[in-house]
């Protein structure tokens, strides 16, 4: 080649090396963008996958709470529920909705049933949603169920609450309560239950003026069942005097039994002390006479007759342990004239029973 050819060669392969460096560098560049945005793709898929899996432990945490939970936002919408809460009132997909008003959820619940047997209540629940504070409330739904419901409100605006099925549990306290105040073989008040019931008519009689009688009963030869027949035959019997009782009495409210087979009840006057006397002797009589009739139980005939002590308040006692303490006395005193009697407490027997004590006390030293 000449010098002229060589030249220009030199200068075409000087310009190629130049265009090819910058093609090389802004290839680079290219490539480290690519790079950098696949990176930042990279990275904000994670955060996606991470935000999901939040999420997703998120609605398992939520659905699987024993309690059904709501949050609403400051325009009393809906923001979101778990399935326990739709559970529990029995809603329908459209109510548990992000954006529902709180007022159709209400709503729907009272159509459904769902709702306290109240004409006001989605009034009320609104009224108690716009405070500011926070409250607890139950409600007994008219399907007998009972929920309990906790609202706090949120800095923002809006509240969380919970909402609680408790009606297992306040059954349970509803038993337990009965249990401690009733006698469980016969359904009777226990002697816990009959102090109460006695104090309450001593309120009424310092109130109102009103008296009232206390009636002790003792059942006649029932151990002899017991020993004879066995404890089964004895409740039996028991259950079968308790249903005479009643049917005499017409109501047990202020019946009970105090242990064994000790019963006593109360009778309130209608008018005065005098009227009081003559409808406890009729009652008294009415028993003597209905409990004696043989009872058929488990194929046997069997009769039992009971003792009756009386004390009339306030002559005989003004509280409910000398009430009770009197008609004991008035009772012993039935019984040991012959049983199947009642008697009215006579102050008498009072002296009597302390001259006993200490002819015991005597007979000791």
């Amino acid at each position: 080649t000449s010098v002229t050819e060589d030249a220009a060669l030199a200068g075409w392969f000087q310009r190629s090396i130049t265009i090819g460096l910058g093609s090389a560098a802004l290839l680079l560049c290219s490539l480290g963008l690519m790079m950098a945005i696949t990176r930042q793709v990279r990275s904000l898929s994670n955060s996606e996958r991470a935000l999901k899996e939040k999420s997703h432990q998120l609605d398992v945490a939520l659905n699987n709470m024993s309690q059904g939970l709501t949050m609403f936002d400051s325009e009393q919408r809906l923001v979101v529920c778990n399935k326990q809460f739709s559970e529990i009132y029995e809603l329908a997909s459209e109510y548990t909705k992000p954006g529902t008003p709180l007022r159709a959820i209400l709503e729907a619940r009272s159509v459904a049933g769902m709702s306290p047997d109240r004409k006001d209540f989605v009034a009320s629940v609104l009224e108690l949603a716009s405070s500011p504070e926070s409250f607890s409330i139950v409600e007994e739904l008219r399907d007998g169920r009972i929920v309990s419901v906790t609202s706090q409100p949120m800095s923002h605006g809006g509240w969380v609450a919970v909402h609680q099925d408790i009606t297992a549990r306040k059954r349970a306290e509803a038993k337990l309560a009965h249990m401690a105040r009733y006698d469980s073989l016969t359904g009777l008040a226990n002697r816990a239950r009959f102090l109460e019931k006695t104090n309450d008519a001593i309120a009424r009689m310092r109130r109102l003026g009103q008296p009232f009688s206390l009636l002790m009963l003792d059942l006649d030869r029932f151990k002899a069942v017991n020993d004879c027949l066995g404890h089964a035959t004895g409740d039996s019997l028991l259950k079968a005097f308790t249903e005479r009782l009643r049917e005499i009495v017409g109501t047990t409210d202020n019946v009970a039994r105090l242990g064994g087979d000790e019963f006593a009840l109360l009778l309130t006057a209608e008018k005065n002390r005098s009227d009081l006397s003559s409808t406890t002797i009729a009652l008294a009589n009415n028993i003597l006479k209905t409990i004696t009739r043989p009872y058929d139980i488990d194929g046997r005939k069997l009769v039992i007759g009971t003792s009756i002590g009386i004390t009339l308040s306030p002559d005989d006692g003004r509280d409910a342990d000398t009430l009770m303490r009197n008609a004991d006395l008035a009772l012993y005193k039935a019984k040991v004239e012959g049983r199947n009697r009642y008697r009215f407490f006579e102050t008498s027997m009072e002296e009597a029973a302390r001259e006993r004590r200490e002819l015991e006390e005597d007979m000791r030293k």
